[in-house]
């Protein structure tokens, strides 16, 4: 360790570039005493087979701090216990452009004014938060994977940013996939989110973890990007693009019962990019209003719900399930719906609102063995001449209502 010009150096990045006493660079430094700098933390070895290492296990504050600074280097910091801290008034990075490896845990805080992991070009960054009482908060904007960056808010942790979320910006081909897992009852709030994709996934998975984005969620803006709400996995936002560009493609998938996606304002699904979302298992998406593009799809399987007002631009609604439950379903000319079931597994879904129709719904699949594929109830407000621009394609007829106030092929 070398303190120098206000700076702390823990490995031997000074020996070619800072200009003060060359070090080994191999002892790991713990700091166990109250430490405030003017300038900058740097760990990070260069042209060493193993990192440089730094422990903070009592308060440490600098301006900015380095994790993996410079080419061919590579560090490991960890922020650990309670009585472990470190605040810088400027950046945080882990992986500069060398490798970066950092990890708060134990009931370590961390405190910063904007975060990047893997910020360079082949400057892979990995950074965890873990174990109750652990907390990172950062002011500012949160990068992830500039060139490839993990980002792991584990077993009852917590990570707290103001600005926005930035995941898989350079998209590198020769990088690794950028990730966030949220997951163990850990707590993650953001910002608006972009997931630009590059090979970028998100999970949110387990009872209790949630990620709460104060804004939108950006889904695939250039490239294909992926998220998942798995096992009683939450996450929570006002707003999404599901493949928001030509070249991106947005992919959700949310499944296991107590799974939720609740969102306060509109998903909007493949206007633009390709965008798709599956609601498997249980799983429940809830918005104001959820809009299907010409590139867009969404399918739920095995009970999945989604409450919101549908609106199908051209897009496609694919069932293979029942109990799928509706507001106001608004169809425009050329959309599809698919229904896909078996004699003892019938197909349905239900409406608690007004059914819309512009143009002519096609509606394609049935069910094998059973007398009538029941679409929907038409109680609240289908008309003679709605059912008239519905038409089933495997069984060649027009709607329909039966006895029982469901739209069916006609002459069944």
């Amino acid at each position: 360790m070398t303190i120098g010009g206000g700076n702390l150096y823990v490995g031997n990045e000074n020996s070619y570039e800072f200009e003060v006493p060359d070090i080994d660079g191999i002892e790991p430094v713990t700091i166990l005493e109250s430490l405030a700098l003017p300038g900058a933390v740097y760990v990070s070895n260069h042209n060493y087979r193993d990192p440089a290492r730094l422990s903070v296990r009592a308060p440490l504050t600098s301006a900015i701090g380095y994790v993996g600074y410079s080419p061919d280097g590579e560090g490991y910091a960890s922020v650990r216990g309670s009585a472990g801290s470190w605040t810088t008034t400027g950046e945080l990075y882990v992986g500069h452009t060398g490798i970066g490896t950092f990890r708060v845990e134990g009931g370590g805080e961390v405190n910063s004014a904007g975060a990047f992991i893997g910020f360079g070009f082949y400057a892979p960054g990995q950074a965890t938060v873990t174990g109750v009482g652990s907390r990172w908060t950062n002011v500012g904007a949160f990068v992830i994977g500039e060139s490839s960056g993990k980002l792991y808010v584990d077993d009852h942790a917590s990570l707290v940013s103001t600005g926005p979320l930035h995941v898989g910006g350079g998209g590198s081909y020769y990088s690794d996939r950028s990730a966030i897992h949220v997951r163990g009852g850990a707590q993650m709030m953001t910002g608006d989110a972009f997931l630009a994709g590059g090979r970028t996934d998100a999970y949110v998975q387990g009872a209790d973890s949630l990620w709460i984005v104060n804004g939108a969620v950006s889904l695939g803006t250039r490239a294909r990007a992926t998220l998942f709400i798995e096992r009683g996995g939450s996450l929570v936002s006002q707003g999404a693009v599901l493949g928001g560009q030509f070249a991106g493609e947005g992919r959700v998938t949310v499944s296991g019962e107590g799974s939720l996606w609740a969102d306060f304002s509109a998903i909007n699904i493949g206007f633009g990019g390709a965008g798709s979302l599956l609601v498997a298992d249980r799983a429940w998406v809830t918005t104001l209003t959820l809009a299907i593009g010409a590139r867009g799809s969404t399918r739920l399987k095995g009970d999945g719900t989604i409450s919101a007002a549908v609106f199908l631009y051209g897009g496609r609604l694919r069932f293979e399930g029942t109990r799928n439950q509706f507001g106001t379903l608004n169809v425009g000319a050329n959309s599809v719906m698919e229904f896909v079931g078996d004699a003892a597994n019938a197909v349905s879904f239900d409406f608690s609102g007004m059914l819309n129709w512009d143009g002519v719904l096609t509606i394609r699949g049935y069910v094998p063995g059973v007398d009538s594929l029941r679409v929907g109830r038409a109680d609240y407000g289908l008309s003679a001449g709605q059912l008239s621009q519905i038409y089933f394609a495997e069984y060649g007829a027009y709607a329909q209502i039966d006895a029982q106030g469901y739209v069916t092929p006609a002459g069944m």
